[in-house]
């Protein structure tokens, strides 16, 4: 292993937003999307996951998006097919249903 390698990046120490963060809800920090491993209060450092594939059960999808469609989080916090203004945060690993509040994500893992 190379020497200048610190760690994988599956997880993230973050710092929780306005509102704290909930274990296993999905949050932008800054320019990262993240799943919280922890509750946290406004302040409080938490592991966030940055991969993986998760279930999210947020907001209603306002599209039906197929299997790897590409997923953007918006700044309300809901997951759309809809690039422009959003956050690209990873690809649908399931299809979507309009008007559900279901969907499966695989995170990418990179900042946008």
């Amino acid at each position: 292993m190379a020497k200048n390698f610190v760690q994988h990046g599956n997880t993230v120490t973050c710092i929780a937003p306005t509102g704290g963060v909930v274990s296993g809800r999905l949050y932008r920090i800054s320019a990262l999307a993240v799943v919280a491993a922890t509750d946290a209060a406004v302040g409080e450092e938490f592991e966030g996951h940055t991969k993986g594939v998760w279930n999210f059960n947020q907001k209603t999808l306002a599209n039906t998006p197929a299997v790897f469609a590409l997923a953007y989080l918006t700044s309300g916090g809901e997951i759309t097919t809809t690039a422009s203004g959003n956050t690209l945060i990873g690809v649908f690993t399931q299809v979507g249903v309009n008007g559900s509040n279901a969907c499966q994500i695989r995170l990418n893992g990179v900042a946008a």
